[in-house]
């Protein structure tokens, strides 16, 4: 007859984690979001703001980024 695999406990701390980090309560940035943020920095360089709780973003767009005087149109991309 085969054995019965025993259910892990959740540890208190593990899940209290998880729900800090569904509420948004957690002082510091998931490693995930902040290695996207810094690539996204090195992909746009001086056309991406990242806010300072590191949440979000504002990214320029322009169709000629080095061509600043062809450029007629803009947009501007905020995301949080």
């Amino acid at each position: 007859m085969p054995t019965k695999k025993k259910k892990k406990k959740p540890s208190a701390s593990g899940s209290a984690s998880h729900a800090a980090l569904r509420s948004g309560s957690f002082k510091g940035v998931n490693p995930d979001v902040e290695d996207e943020l810094t690539a996204l920095e090195s992909i746009f360089g001086d056309s991406i703001e990242v806010d300072a709780d590191r949440q979000g973003f504002t990214l320029l767009i322009v169709p000629h980024p080095a061509e600043m005087d062809a450029n007629y149109t803009s947009c501007e991309l905020q995301l949080r």
